[in-house]
């Protein structure tokens, strides 16, 4: 197999890797619903729609990436899929997010207004399809055998990436009225403001995208850099529809954390206490090495305290001891629970 051509490489490879991150990203979404056992839902399917279509998209770049480097019309036609599956993989993405908008909030305004973006959303996949599929068939012209022209593919690219960073905007400003209204503490609303708004990241490239393809005073490097940042915007787009549902993922991870590192405490208090006994300490047993305590109590057989008079090593003498108290010893809580019959 031949190797791609200098200007596609750089194309294959963040094709790959961000193929790989979208991937990921899907996979630790899917862990996070089998930890909370909800099941898949409409938004988990369309992003696994959009991640199998951003594969298909990628396997287009690779084929005109190796077996166009010898033949240019494999290249142009792998090349004009790709473009094609790029659209339905970003819009599945959008569609994803909204359908999560939807689940997430109730508000009957606002799930109109999501049903509303979605449709904006598919009337934009088949807007852009239909054009770029057809772009050198002139209806009138086949009608008519007549000769016929391609659209101004730049003005094309152009009038479709800005409508589409229009609709990813108003995708990420969407929620931001209604977590506002949410009556949360001030930390956890600003953790969801800034869950919701990582998305302005795929926005962001979409942006780059559009400033660097758009004037084509380089056609070849324009190209090049478009599909590189139509890479990079399906990955972002595909981690941040993800980013929301990794909280019961997390919070278990928390759990597990905090338990290892309490028990690795324990564990090395317990070996601290048996192998460093303090001055003057308790003598240690024979066999086990443990430190042996003594003490005495006074008070009648109802009294609700009793007194310790003697710890053997200990730092506190003749202390009353009430009841379910917490007693020091050597930085070990001790608890005393004394029961009264």
């Amino acid at each position: 197999m031949s190797k791609p051509p200098p200007e596609f490489r750089e194309v294959f490879k963040t094709a790959v890797v961000m193929a790989v991150l979208a991937t990921i990203a899907v996979f630790l979404r899917l862990l996070a619903k089998r930890c909370t056992k909800t099941g898949l839902k409409a938004d988990d399917v369309w992003i696994l729609l959009g991640l199998a279509s951003f594969w298909v998209y990628v396997g287009l770049v690779i084929w005109g990436a190796f077996a166009g480097s010898t033949r240019g019309d494999v290249m142009n036609r792998a090349v004009k899929t790709a473009i094609m599956t790029f659209g339905v993989s970003i819009t599945a993405t959008k569609i994803s997010i909204l359908c999560l908008y939807h689940r997430l909030f109730p508000t009957p305004v606002f799930r109109r207004a999501t049903v509303l973006l979605g449709v904006i959303c598919v009337l934009w996949l088949m807007a852009s399809e239909i054009v770029f599929g057809l772009q050198c068939v002139s209806i009138l012209g086949f009608s008519h055998k007549r000769a016929h022209s391609c659209i101004d593919v730049e003005r094309y690219f152009l009038s479709t990436n800005i409508t589409e960073t229009i609709i990813d905007f108003a995708i990420l400003c969407l929620p931001l009225r209604v977590v506002s209204s949410l009556q949360l503490p001030p930390r956890q609303k600003t953790v969801l403001y800034m869950t919701f708004l990582v998305g302005g990241f795929a926005c962001i490239t979409g942006i780059v995208r559009t400033v660097l393809t758009y004037p084509q005073t380089n056609t070849q490097n324009s190209f090049k850099n478009g599909l590189v940042w139509s890479n990079t915007q399906l990955g972002t787009s595909i981690v941040s529809a993800c980013l929301p549902i990794y909280r019961p993922l997390l919070a278990k991870c928390a759990l597990f954390h905090a338990s290892v590192s309490s028990s690795y405490r324990s564990l090395l208090s317990n070996r601290q206490f048996s192998k460093d006994p303090p001055a003057g300490g308790p003598p240690r047993d024979d066999e086990s090495g443990r430190a042996r305590s003594q003490y005495t109590h006074s008070g009648g057989p109802h009294d609700d305290q009793s007194r310790l008079t003697k710890v053997t090593g200990g730092r506190v003498k003749g202390a009353p001891v009430v009841m379910n108290a917490n007693l020091p010893l050597h930085s070990i809580s001790v608890r005393s629970s004394i029961e009264i019959v």
